[in-house]
């Protein structure tokens, strides 16, 4: 009778440590997932800094690199100038930059933490 009682909570335990093993395995998967997305946004977004210049263009540069990106009058022409070079990227004007375009809605960036979070999220949700 001892044996089996030994046996019982032998394989309760083993059990217990397998789901243990099973979930870390799943939440890793799922941590490399969100940081390969982070990765690809990071990759396929160009953040902007914006000046102005005359006659009240506005020109804008990659602020990772220096380099030049567009230039337009308002917010609509630099937007479709910028699709029209790097159709494939998107974009966001960083905020020191703002001042230039006061009918754009003002929206922190996100930090790394708050993005893996929100593509945590949009996975629980879709599953």
């Amino acid at each position: 009778m001892g044996e089996y009682l030994i046996l019982i909570i032998f394989g309760m335990v083993l059990g217990l440590y397998l789901i243990r093993v099973f979930e870390k395995t799943q939440q890793d998967n799922v941590d490399k997932m969100v940081d390969h997305a982070l990765d690809l946004y990071k990759k396929m977004t160009i953040p902007l800094q914006c000046e102005q210049g005359d006659n009240n263009m506005i020109y804008c540069y990659d602020n990772n690199t220096n380099d030049f990106v567009c230039q337009g009058k308002d917010i609509e022409e630099i937007k479709s100038n910028f699709k029209a070079r790097y159709p494939n990227h998107g974009s966001y004007i960083i905020h020191e930059s703002l001042h230039l375009f006061p009918e754009a809605q003002l929206e922190d960036d996100p930090t790394d933490q708050e993005m893996k979070e929100k593509i945590m999220e949009m996975q629980k949700r879709d599953n």
